[in-house]
């Protein structure tokens, strides 16, 4: 699977992704990045990580699917 900007694409509204979330630098510190499970509320680009709102997190520059559930043949 690969990423997807959230500048050429947006995922469904709800639905869980893979998000990748820039949190811009601090004083001397570099950026950050990190990558959270979230989904998108609304069509103004606001979103949900994990229990909190993206805005207090950083900002979602990509996202991707979640990969399939592995399904074992033992249950």
């Amino acid at each position: 699977m690969e990423w997807i900007k959230t500048t050429e694409c947006l995922p469904t509204l709800g639905i869980d992704v893979l998000v990748l979330i820039k949190r811009e630098k601090k004083k001397s510190k570099p950026a950050e990045m990190h990558i959270r499970v979230g989904q998108r509320l609304s069509e103004r680009n606001i979103w949900i990580i994990g229990d909190d709102f993206g805005y207090n997190l950083g900002k979602v520059t990509h996202w991707m699917p979640l990969p399939e559930i592995p399904v074992d043949d033992k249950t």
